[in-house]
């Protein structure tokens, strides 16, 4: 077992609030989740332009449920990000951090049927789709950090050398 360094258990206890968030939010009665959501979707509603082509009675609804997808991408894109710096230094941490997180997205799915809610095989792909998402941007953002890294180094052995 891999010794646990500080800044791993930084991003272990961030990936184990994320789950504690994504937890409280499933919770919730639909109704509830239904009407902070369709609440949020008013607020935008009043911002956005009538040429949609879509009816404006409506517009609450369908941006009700976008903004409930979208949640689930955005949560699932933090948790993929922590679980992969969790994973840091780990042989095989991209699917160790995937089979995670899918393996949490499932426990939440099966979670909502004692919530009174409806879990759906499609929120567990929206999940994976923002789990990707989220440790593709942890990728990206290493391998800036790493080429930033590489080019100071060169930058100062070409000045020691000169």
């Amino acid at each position: 077992m891999k010794k646990i360094t500080g800044r791993r258990a930084f991003w272990i206890a961030m990936s184990l609030l994320v789950m504690a968030v994504i937890f409280l939010l499933s919770s919730q009665r639909s109704e509830l989740s239904e009407t902070m959501s369709d609440h949020v979707a008013g607020i935008l509603n009043i911002q956005a332009e009538d040429s949609t082509g879509v009816r404006a009675s409506n517009r609450p609804l369908i941006l009700g449920l976008t903004l409930r997808k979208l949640a689930h991408v955005a949560l699932y894109a933090a948790l993929g990000f922590c679980l992969l710096h969790a994973w840091q230094g780990v042989r095989g941490r991209i699917p160790a951090a995937i089979a995670c997180s899918v393996f949490y997205s499932i426990v939440d799915e099966i979670h909502q049927h004692f919530s009174g809610r409806y879990g759906r095989w499609e929120d567990i792909l929206i999940d994976l789709a923002g789990t990707l998402a989220g440790i593709g941007v942890a990728l990206l953002i290493g391998w800036v950090f790493r080429a930033r890294r590489r080019s100071k180094e060169e930058r100062q052995s070409c000045d020691r050398l000169e």
